[in-house]
């Protein structure tokens, strides 16, 4: 984690960093555990002390990081409509560039909470549509089968509960889901 990393420094070496890398680092933790309900662990919230011993804002943040605009909200609701569950209830959503573009989405990395917390749902994963690279982001997430060596199977890797792997064509990923599902 690069907090616990800037916290070595700073207490073994004299390094400072700013209420700014302060800011940057608390909302970074914020986001990679969806505000504190998932991977999380004792020692988060010992790096969020310490973060907030920096004078950040914390209201500022939290309310910069939770609201959304009404076509983010609106994009949200889409990805939702387009959830399929299999009848062994793995969850999936596609997202298109077309989809993307209509509600003038840039930032989509979020789009993979909109699946999470389903009820019978162990895992999910969303394909996301990527012009630039040209090429389907996949995300995954896992309540608690462990996730990350499938991912590695499909050229991406991961985190135990948290991965991802990147795909040329929509065709190439139903072997993914078909593994995924059968898990």
């Amino acid at each position: 984690m690069l907090v616990e990393l800037l916290l070595f420094f700073e207490t073994n070496y004299g390094y400072t960093f700013t209420t700014q890398m302060a800011q940057y680092l608390y909302a970074g933790i914020l986001t990679d555990t969806n505000h504190l309900k998932a991977h999380i662990s004792p020692s988060t919230f010992y790096y969020l002390w310490k973060l907030l011993s920096k004078g950040i804002k914390r209201k500022a943040i939290n309310e910069l990081i939770s609201e959304n605009s009404l076509n983010k909200k609106l994009f949200d609701q889409e990805v939702v409509r387009n959830i399929k569950v299999t009848p062994n209830g793995l969850a999936f959503s596609i997202v298109s560039a077309k989809l993307l573009k209509k509600y003038s989405i840039k930032d989509y990395v979020s789009a993979i909470s909109n699946l999470e917390n389903i009820a019978g749902i162990e895992i999910w994963v969303i394909f996301i549509q990527d012009k630039l690279l040209k090429k389907w982001k996949c995300s995954l997430r896992s309540k608690k089968l462990q996730i990350d060596k499938i991912a590695t199977q499909f050229g991406g890797g991961g985190h135990k509960l948290i991965a991802s792997t990147l795909f040329k064509s929509r065709r190439e990923f139903w072997p993914l889901l078909l593994v995924l599902d059968n898990y």
